[in-house]
């Protein structure tokens, strides 16, 4: 079971902290994994719950007996098919310190030559994954591609 308690007021390193999280849970066979409240790791979750990436997610209200508070954290559980987890490989392909965009033009031929893989991307309509830009028509900055 892996804690991260750490709160950033940056909304993509929440999310490249709860996709590592999730990753490193499905690595070690874990059911479920904890990472923290917010509005982006919340989204990043509906979409994985939408693309059977995860089973479900909940929140759970923790206290920390050292530092006297409690703080809110979503409790996800891992998605197993046949013994075999979901998600099996991850990249991350843009980093906190190195953003990476992509051009729907781009986006489509990726998409259409790599149909295992699952990019997610951030875009001005929020999170989506390969297949949702395209429908929408926009492309974005891409987060990460899970096999």
């Amino acid at each position: 079971m892996y804690i991260f308690l750490k709160s950033s007021n940056f909304s993509n390193f929440s999310i490249f902290n709860a996709i590592s999280l999730i990753y490193k849970g499905y690595k070690h066979f874990d059911t479920y994994v904890q990472i923290p409240y917010n509005k982006y790791t919340v989204s990043l979750l509906e979409l994985l719950l939408r693309n059977n990436c995860i089973s479900g997610y909940r929140i759970v209200s923790m206290l920390n007996s050292k530092l006297q508070f409690t703080s809110l954290v979503l409790e996800v559980k891992l998605l197993y098919l046949q013994n075999l987890p979901a998600v099996y490989n991850m990249q991350f392909i843009s980093t906190p310190s190195r953003r990476r965009y992509i051009t729907l033009r781009q986006l489509k031929s990726y998409v259409y030559q790599n149909r295992q893989s699952v990019p997610i991307l951030s875009t001005n309509l929020g999170l989506l994954i390969g297949e949702e830009a395209i429908t929408a028509k926009v492309g974005g900055e891409i987060i990460c591609i899970l096999n």
